[in-house]
């Protein structure tokens, strides 16, 4: 599994495809891992309307929109909220790290790592975080 774990999901799916068009067989283990990515990010971004709401949610907060929130851009005016929103879409909607971040589009668990490393490292971002999840938790208590 150590070989694939280099390839993410697109480049996953890609070389499968690839070695289709070349009247190739792809090889059972690098079908079954692009099966079972694709069936993780299923269940992760099959968002919710919950999810979903909570991304627009986080977007509108710090005046972007959800495909910039969730897009490749990595310069700080994007990049922060993207940490802080990740941190707290793990918490408040209860997911686990691997699937807050294929929420926000990473690859996988450890973007969610470094997400909460560098929130909890900066005092500011920490309070953002706080402060977000309060927005959101008192934003959800008033609909019931």
């Amino acid at each position: 599994m150590s070989d694939l774990s280099r390839f993410n999901t697109n480049a996953l799916r890609k070389e499968v495809l690839q070695r289709m068009k070349m009247d190739e067989v792809p090889t059972y283990s690098l079908v079954a891992e692009l099966a079972r990515r694709e069936e993780v990010q299923r269940e992760a971004v099959g968002t919710t309307t919950k999810r979903r709401q909570f991304l627009r949610f986080c977007a509108d907060q710090y005046g972007l929109t959800v495909a910039q929130l969730t897009g490749k851009p990595k310069h700080r005016a994007v990049a922060w909220p993207r940490l802080v929103s990740m941190v707290v879409a793990r918490s408040a909607l209860k997911l686990s790290g691997q699937e807050a971040a294929i929420l926000f589009n990473r690859s996988d668990h450890s973007s969610y790592f470094h997400a909460r490393d560098a929130v909890q490292s900066r005092l500011e971002l920490r309070q953002e975080a706080i402060d977000l999840e309060h927005k959101w938790n008192t934003r959800n208590q008033k609909k019931k």
